[in-house]
């Protein structure tokens, strides 16, 4: 348990410095733009990270399972990762020049269809998604410390190019903040090759891997899927009956809120690759951090409930007022999504990504028909209230499902003075 705390330590005093450098980039991205802006750059920043996940076919969390086991070498995932991802990019390239041959390009309410930042949507999607691959390889060769500089790295990159560019030409378009992000994930690539050289062997497409890797992280695909499609959905049904300006609004919201996850995920990151790496499994350590990480969100999430509104106007000026009220409709389902995040990080490790895909698909069809139903008649408030019943039903879920595949009570769920005497214990050392 001492390396699994010390893991956890290291992992969540990182995710707060890239909370930090987020808050910096958020800041310069949204005064540079405004609501409306805004709301266009989500638009199309959002198509890439779809595209990344309906293409990835879950293969980085087959990367954390199968290193973890010690069953396939990194170099041979590796180098199967880029033939594919070429493959993708090249796919992409040619689909981007008959969609501009022909001028086929679909028509959303309030939004002029750029060709440029949609050609740069489709050539960044491998991007991202070899970016992630290359992550999950790091994690699962357990080297924390390692990746969590790494994330750092392109952010950093990001914020000063971003500040460059802010300082000479006062705006920043756009075009030039996806150009920048593009780049940074081109240097995150470049870095991860760079650190994992020693793993590189380019061989030829081995296909008896990629069935196996497929077999696999298929559940885990659709869980992800339908994970991104919970989470990024509302943003497409928003561009269809509103205006930018409240994708704008209501894209700052989640960001926010959803920041909040750094805490579930900083235990779930060590969890994963810890559970599927041992023969002795402790659902103890996993139950106990996963009601004092409830705890913590409820106290992290009523701060923020309170003080929403006086720190947008401090942060992102009075035009992004509206945010706030969107945030306190998120809260509760954000807070009980903590729970099943932890949980299903423990269920993947254990080999039943079933659970988070069964769920989680459900939980996007239900998300979408509450936003299909509620957007045109409350707007961003319906948005927000969608999801937050989605991910508290998801949690619920969940929950049911690991009580039963551990058998342990319902009791154990709760805080109890063990509980208490145990955190103390570990603030004490």
């Amino acid at each position: 348990m001492g390396n699994f705390k010390k893991d956890t330590f290291i992992t969540f005093n990182s995710n707060i410095a890239l909370l930090f450098l987020f808050l910096i980039f958020s800041i310069l991205l949204n005064r540079s733009l405004g609501p409306e802006l805004k709301g266009i750059y989500t638009f199309y920043m959002t198509i890439p990270l779809l595209l990344s996940a309906f293409l990835s076919v879950g293969l980085e969390s087959a990367n954390v399972y199968f290193i973890g086991k010690r069953k396939i070498h990194p170099g041979k995932l590796i180098s199967n990762s880029l033939i594919i991802y070429m493959a993708i990019l090249l796919i992409l390239i040619i689909l981007s020049f008959i969609l501009f041959f022909f001028k086929i390009f679909p028509h959303i309410s309030g939004y002029t269809i750029s060709k440029v930042l949609f050609f740069l949507s489709l050539f960044s999607t491998p991007l991202i998604m070899e970016n992630n691959f290359l992550s999950t390889i790091v994690l699962g060769l357990q080297k924390y410390t390692l990746y969590n500089i790494l994330k750092l790295i392109s952010v950093l990159f990001l914020i000063i190019a971003v500040a460059i560019c802010i300082f000479i030409f006062k705006r920043v378009s756009i075009t030039t903040f996806f150009i920048l992000w593009i780049c940074s994930v081109i240097i995150s690539i470049s870095v991860y090759l760079f650190v994992l050289r020693g793993y590189l062997h380019f061989e030829k497409f081995d296909m008896d891997i990629f069935k196996e890797t497929i077999r696999y992280s298929f559940k885990n695909y659709i869980a992800n899927l339908s994970a991104f499609l919970i989470y990024r959905s509302d943003y497409f049904i928003i561009s269809m009956f509103l205006a930018p300006k409240f994708l704008g609004f209501y894209s700052v919201a989640t960001v926010i809120s959803e920041k909040m996850w750094l805490i579930p995920s900083s235990i779930g990151t060590i969890l994963y690759p810890r559970v599927s790496n041992t023969e002795k499994y402790h659902k103890e350590t996993t139950i106990f951090s996963m009601k004092i990480n409830f705890l913590i969100m409820l106290f992290i999430g009523t701060i923020l409930g309170i003080i929403a509104k006086p720190i947008i106007e401090l942060l992102y000026g009075k035009p992004f007022l509206p945010t706030a009220n969107i945030i306190l409709y998120l809260l509760p389902g954000i807070i009980f999504l903590s729970i099943a995040k932890m949980l299903t990080a423990d269920l993947n490790g254990q080999g039943h990504p079933e659970f988070s895909a069964i769920y989680s698909f459900i939980g996007f069809s239900f998300n979408l028909l509450l936003n299909l139903l509620l957007i045109p008649k409350y707007g961003i408030i319906g948005a927000a209230i969608a999801t937050s019943i989605s991910y508290i039903y998801i949690s619920i879920m969940i929950l049911f499902s690991y009580k039963n595949l551990i058998n342990c009570k319902w009791t154990d769920f709760f805080i109890n003075s063990n509980d208490i005497k145990k955190l103390y214990d570990i603030i004490k050392r």
